[in-house]
């Protein structure tokens, strides 16, 4: 984490999401193997309610489309709400990766470079090496 985010230093709050319809909208957390995935958020009951799509032209769910907005609870955000789609994106974007925090990357030199674990590297590697493209493919679907 030190060398990619940099070191802790301020956790923002807790982000709750929600539509014009006022439904709390959740941000599907991205499975640990990918690099990039779209950023989806769904209601309670499990149903896409609005998305970032890699693509505009794909979306049907965007947050300017839907009016999603953020509202922060705790840290040093606490109750401060956005509803500019560049920033309910920016944060969703951060949700997906779990809790938001301030980060210090100028006292190591972070770069900001998102890296997987050395573990989901090696598993990688393994797959490779045992050539077997659709053992892979299944995994970084998982």
């Amino acid at each position: 984490m030190d060398n990619g985010d940099g070191i802790a230093v301020g956790w923002l709050g807790h982000p709750i999401f929600r539509d014009k319809e006022g439904r709390e909208l959740f941000v599907r957390r991205m499975p640990t193997f990918f690099e990039t995935f779209p950023v989806v958020l769904v209601d309670g009951d499990g149903i896409v309610r609005a998305d970032v799509p890699f693509r505009r032209a794909e979306s049907k769910y965007s947050v300017e489309q839907v009016g999603v907005t953020v509202e922060f609870y705790g840290g040093e955000l606490n109750g401060v709400s956005y509803s500019d789609p560049a920033t309910v994106k920016k944060y969703a974007r951060r949700a997906q990766l779990g809790e938001n925090f301030e980060l210090d990357r100028a006292t190591l030199k972070s770069d900001g470079v998102f890296r997987s674990s050395p573990r989901e590297a090696i598993v990688s590697k393994v797959l490779e090496s045992m050539n077997c493209p659709t053992l892979l493919r299944i995994t970084i679907i998982i």
